[in-house]
């Protein structure tokens, strides 16, 4: 007998935005840890199927209590909305919780405009979806936005991840994925799995949808978090194991040269996979003669400093 999922995420189907949220992974491995289970399904991945088909077949699949939309980009809110009216035609009634970036600058408009979001959750998800699992009435779970007598009510509580929660995820188990070695390879050929070196930013750039003011908004966020390097390096040694030979490492150039003296004290050099720098900060001459003397040993060796 199929046991039901506690929770279906679906990424929309923006071919510009294929990427999952590396997050996302680290809600799937917090819902294992409490005992839910949980998978994601990609709809940027190649498929002869209409996008309406693929829906309908992965919720007689799994037949989830709960589904998720992520809403991360912007721009990819036409396809999120699209997926979560398919998903209401088929299973009408079926709780459908959003959440991502846009969906936390945006959380009171689209409770007013969709009805079928059964709420919006504002910031960091774990906790949240965790008591969305569990069953519990939406006024007592933090973070998230809800209806309640015929109005929009802001979450009660708020509750953010810290350094030490955010090291006791797995985000680098690509299983909880349908379909993950296609995704391997739709990400190989650019610049691979990003690493989580943290959530937030101690830099305010005012450009950035990532800054620390941005981040206050969008996530209630007040302070950056970061993971200690050797959980980055577990999630590399998981990731490389399901066959991953591209990661992208996005930080400060201080951070990024303490999750590169972890990676040497690992892995043999030159490494055995390609790796990418994306810097928040101009790099030194220590981080750029780091990352030469790790070399590089992947089939393809593509490595950028962006």
């Amino acid at each position: 007998m199929r046991v039901p999922l506690d929770l279906l995420i679906f990424n929309p189907p923006n071919p510009e935005f294929y990427y999952v949220p590396v997050g996302t992974f680290a809600i799937c491995d917090w819902l294992r840890q409490r005992g839910y289970q949980s998978r994601i399904v990609n709809l940027c991945l190649p498929s002869c199927d209409p996008i309406s088909r693929r829906i309908r077949g992965v919720l007689e699949q799994y037949e989830p209590r709960n589904v998720g939309l992520v809403l991360h980009w912007k721009e990819t809110l036409n396809q999120v909305l699209g997926v979560g009216a398919i998903v209401d035609e088929f299973r009408p009634g079926l709780p459908i919780w959003a959440g991502g970036i846009t969906a936390g600058c945006f959380a009171t408009e689209l409770l007013e405009s969709i009805p079928f979001l059964s709420g919006v959750i504002r910031g960091d998800a774990e906790i949240p979806l965790e008591r969305i699992c569990a069953g519990l009435p939406s006024s007592s779970i933090p973070n998230l936005f809800h209806r309640k007598d015929g109005a929009i009510a802001a979450p009660e509580t708020a509750w953010w991840a810290g350094g030490e929660f955010l090291d006791g995820l797995e985000f680098g188990d690509l299983r909880f994925l349908d379909d993950w070695p296609a995704y391997l390879r739709l990400v190989d050929h650019r610049l691979g799995i990003p690493l989580a070196a943290g959530r937030g930013c101690q830099r305010d750039c005012g450009y950035c949808g990532g800054s620390r003011s941005a981040f206050r908004i969008h996530s209630g966020r007040p302070v950056m978090s970061l993971r200690s390097p050797a959980r980055l390096v577990s999630d590399v040694r998981l990731a490389f194991e399901l066959g991953a030979r591209n990661f992208l490492l996005t930080h400060s150039a201080e951070v990024c040269s303490r999750v590169l003296t972890e990676l040497g004290r690992a892995f043999p050099r030159p490494l055995p996979f390609a790796l990418h720098l994306e810097l928040w900060s101009p790099p030194n001459r220590q981080l750029l003669d780091q990352y030469v003397e790790l070399g590089n040993g992947a089939e393809r060796p593509l490595r950028h400093v962006l």
